[in-house]
């Protein structure tokens, strides 16, 4: 593989016109929207998180199938959290590459997402993508770089977020670089793409 793109989008349409490797979609994304991108792209992996009952569900689909699934830790008012730390929302694929799994706030988890971070450290893989769906105001991630880069160090960071419950303040879409660098960030509403060298 000469290079890996990933793409956040927020409607299968927008994943037909950036596809990639990885296509992350924004929190909040029907589960039938994500079956349907996978079937489309069966041998992308598709990321999202969608509603589950009271809950909400983060996954990893490939070829229609769910090879990470998780349900969110911590509530935001709109679903419940399952305050369940013992979940491992990250795999392997290959050689080439490995991937975590946060939704939204559970980033803030400092006992959560550490393992999660501190997992994909670890493995020997070409690329370590760190997946967000989010669903976040202006005051998560905010800034050109990522709070605490050292705590990012050695990994790539995708946040696709939501527009549906923050308008024009929230947190904007954005691609990392191994250092905490966003070097693709959207700028309004736009699907975006990286690639990953």
């Amino acid at each position: 593989m000469s290079a890996m793109k990933i793409s956040c989008v927020r409607s299968v349409n927008e994943a037909i016109a950036y596809p990639a490797e990885l296509i992350l979609f924004p929190e909040g994304t029907a589960e039938a929207q994500l079956l349907e991108c996978s079937a489309l792209f069966p041998t992308s992996l598709v990321i999202g998180a969608f509603a589950e009952k009271s809950h909400c569900r983060g996954v990893v689909i490939r070829e229609s199938q769910a090879v990470v699934s998780y349900l969110k830790v911590h509530g935001d008012g709109r679903t419940k959290g399952s305050d369940n730390h013992l979940q491992q929302p990250f795999r392997k694929f290959g050689d080439e590459l490995a991937v975590g799994l946060l939704v939204c706030k559970d980033i803030d988890d400092p006992d959560f997402s550490t393992v999660v971070l501190d997992w994909l450290k670890s493995r020997r893989c070409r690329y370590r993508v760190l997946c967000i769906p989010a669903d976040m105001g202006a005051e998560w991630l905010a800034g050109p770089t990522l709070p605490w880069p050292p705590r990012y160090h050695g990994i790539h960071v995708a946040l696709c977020n939501s527009t549906r419950t923050y308008q024009e303040i929230r947190c904007q879409s954005f691609v990392t670089d191994l250092s905490g660098r966003k070097f693709v960030i959207q700028q309004k509403r736009e699907p975006i793409r990286a690639s990953l060298d």
